[in-house]
């Protein structure tokens, strides 16, 4: 594999990363100091998941048409554009707009880049988690700066340079060499306007519709508890906020220190098998942190949920891009994650429920209980490929 080929993304998704927590991690924060309602706080983030996700069907099918470089450019620029202008936006339906244009910008640059990366080397496992630890190592600066700086200067500084820095994501990406067809607007205008066509055709396949129904209980259940991790250390297992940062920590440490050998082993054992592994830890995990009674055993349960989080998007990127053909890579990924994506939605309104009419554990068992319907599709799918 060539590092020097692939390491304008793996460069762009650092930036990405920095660019986008140095101000989106104390976002909601902020717009509650700005006065908004807690009702346009959800109207908003679920705009940003929203657009993400449905962008990704038209963008996979653009990045197919016309190549991977350009979508990627033109996603970030989109992306850096309205972060900047986000700085200076204090109305609700402006916020509103800019989070979509923002989300709509990320959503053209996922699958253009997963696709490029998968395309640039036969150790698919491996290049994609380098990308997702650059990133990683992105968000969590970023996130580390956001603190800082709104302490000593204000918000308002933050997605300044968030977009920029997102910008010169963009322009790290000039240096690109691409193999992608040639710019054909009017053609281009078509595929696009017959994404959602062509993304029901790549339907058709018994085998991705196995792979969406499974990542789709999946991510149900994973998003059922996700918003609950650190309100249960402090109500179920009884945590001062200390604690709970260490806790919380522990597991993103832990993540990020197991993307590369988990990228390894999805090049060693195919991804149809990690990813069959990784929803059937998942429940283990999601039970171990509910049945934590203390701080230490709330720490073993977050490094284990860690280390099997590492698996997922490896695993399930090049499963992916193994059951697609390289001219429709990029529209399969866009799909996936668009239909994949709707899961997440009501998840979390219905672990809110559980969480305060049944108990502070219940969303952890009931998506545990969910979780386990998975892993059927995902056995019957690995059989189908081993043959």
């Amino acid at each position: 594999m060539s590092w020097r080929r692939v390491s304008p993304v793996l460069l762009s998704g650092f930036l990405l990363g920095f660019g986008m927590y140095i101000w989106y991690s104390l976002y909601p924060k902020y717009l509650l100091e700005i006065g908004f309602e807690p009702a346009w706080v959800g109207y908003i983030f679920t705009a940003f998941w929203s657009v993400t996700f449905l962008t990704g069907i038209p963008a996979g099918r653009l990045a197919d048409v016309v190549g991977r470089k350009g979508p990627m450019i033109l996603g970030l620029c989109i992306s850096g554009v309205s972060a900047l202008l986000l700085s200076g936006t204090r109305g609700e339906l402006g916020n509103l707009a800019l989070i979509g244009l923002f989300s709509f910008g990320v959503g053209i640059f996922q699958p253009s880049s997963i696709s490029y990366l998968m395309e640039s080397s036969a150790r698919r496992g491996l290049v994609y988690s380098s990308f997702l630890v650059s990133n990683f190592v992105g968000t969590t600066i970023g996130s580390y700066m956001a603190g800082l700086l709104k302490t000593r200067i204000g918000f308002s500084i933050l997605p300044l340079l968030g977009g920029s820095s997102i910008l010169l994501g963009a322009a790290s990406l000039l240096f690109l060499k691409d193999e992608g067809g040639s710019f054909d607007f009017r053609v281009a205008t078509e595929e696009v306007k017959g994404s959602f066509g062509s993304s029901l055709r790549l339907l058709k396949d018994w085998r991705v519709r196995l792979l969406v129904f499974a990542l789709l209980i999946h991510t149900f259940g994973y998003y059922m508890l996700s918003a609950f991790i650190p309100p249960y250390a402090a109500y179920g297992i009884g945590l001062d906020d200390y604690q709970i940062g260490i806790v919380v920590a522990a597991s993103q440490v832990a993540m990020a220190s197991s993307f590369i050998f988990m990228g390894k082993l999805v090049d060693r054992l195919g991804g149809a098998l990690v990813l069959l592994m990784h929803v059937a830890l998942s429940t283990l995990s999601w039970t171990f942190y509910a049945l934590s009674g203390n701080f230490l055993a709330a720490i073993v349960a977050m490094v284990f949920s860690g280390m099997v989080s590492s698996m997922d998007f490896p695993s399930r990127r090049v499963l992916v891009a193994d059951l697609s053909n390289e001219s429709e890579m990029a529209s399969l990924l866009g799909t996936v994650d668009a239909a994949t994506g709707m899961g997440m939605l009501v998840a979390p309104s219905v672990g809110a429920y559980l969480w305060s009419e049944v108990g502070y554990s219940s969303p952890f068992f009931v998506a545990s209980l969910i979780n386990l319907g998975a892993i059927p599709l995902l056995l019957k799918l690995y059989r189908s490929i081993r043959r």
